[in-house]
């Protein structure tokens, strides 16, 4: 077996590493550990900047965002948001009403948070709108996506990225009772409108 001297310059070290390796097919491998060698040795004096800027995050208030600035956002992005605090709420309330196996829980909350199961929850949620919250729907649905759904049909899909925009309209804006109110129903455990396939 030949053994190969690699030198890889990384410009973010501003240091040339020589890796010694037995093919060329493990040159892929010696450049990811440059690149977290470089990231080590070049946030050393980034380390002190971060953590000031951190310090002075904790006293600012990043949440809420003024309703104009939300609907300034793209819906898609909206979706992106609302998707992840929707799965949060779900499987937070699912794991606090039950002792089931988390592989249980995770296949309950699979079949609440997919395109189909929002989808139908919809049909409930839609009648008790507000003319902004129908606005947000409205442009999330309508919104073109990069994506297309493996397990749902597109009509469920863009409804569904609706649905997850106007969630993550809801919690960018501070307003967490309206998006428990409107989806888990008010009784502490009860997810009316929420059921898995």
């Amino acid at each position: 077996m030949q053994l190969f001297s690699i030198p890889i310059l990384c410009r973010r070290a501003e240091k040339c590493y020589n890796f010694h390796v037995f093919s060329f097919n493990r040159l892929f491998f010696a450049r990811c550990y440059v690149i977290i060698q470089a990231r080590k040795l070049a946030c050393k004096g980034f380390r002190a900047l971060e953590k000031e800027k951190i310090e002075n995050m904790e006293h600012e208030q990043i949440l809420p965002i003024s309703a104009e600035r939300a609907k300034q956002m793209n819906p898609v992005t909206l979706a992106f948001v609302g998707d992840a605090v929707y799965t949060l709420l779900v499987r937070t309330r699912l794991s606090l009403e039950s002792g089931v196996k988390t592989g249980e829980l995770n296949r309950r909350a699979s079949g609440i948070v997919s395109a189909h199961a929002q989808s139908g929850a919809l049909e409930s949620v839609l009648p008790h709108l507000t003319e902004e919250e129908n606005d947000v729907y409205r442009r999330g649905r309508n919104a073109k996506k990069s994506t297309k759904s493996k397990n749902a049909t597109a009509c469920e899909y863009v409804r569904s990225t609706g649905f997850e925009a106007l969630v993550g309209y809801l919690y960018l804006t501070g307003r967490n009772a309206r998006i428990e109110e409107l989806f888990f129903g008010t009784e502490e455990g009860e997810i009316p409108r929420l059921r898995s396939e």
